[in-house]
């Protein structure tokens, strides 16, 4: 039987079933207008890192593809063809710790296997 739990941050107080405790990082990379960025009136613990001078030109990080590590926006990507590579260029707000790195390493290596032609990151 699940019991349900609170938590407080930010003065706002939360409520959830089940444990909210991860051994590892959790990244994920998000595309644009993906529904954990556009979904909720109030974004605004999701969005408490945003680095604008890291943003493009629109100057809204919804506009843009999330790097979310750990329930928040920490960074921005985005994908480029060219002929027989496709380059994923990260811009991250912060620096990674080494937990971090190596999940996104993991990342990096699964999405190499989607793609036949070259995968190549820069951060």
């Amino acid at each position: 039987r699940a019991l349900l739990k609170k938590d407080v941050s930010n003065n706002k107080t939360y409520y959830y079933f089940g444990n909210r405790i991860s051994k590892s990082s959790e990244i994920y990379l998000l595309p644009n207008y993906d529904e954990y960025t556009v979904a909720y009136r109030d974004r605004e613990d999701i969005f408490i890192n945003v680095n604008h001078s890291k943003l493009d030109e629109r100057q809204n990080a919804l506009f843009n593809n999330a790097v979310v590590i750990d329930g928040k926006v920490e960074g921005l990507w985005r994908k480029t063809f060219k002929p027989k590579v496709v380059n994923i260029e990260l811009r991250l707000f912060r620096n990674l710790n080494l937990n971090e790195k190596k999940e996104l390493k993991n990342i990096t290596d699964a999405m190499q296997l989607l793609f036949t032609p070259l995968l190549q990151f820069q951060m």
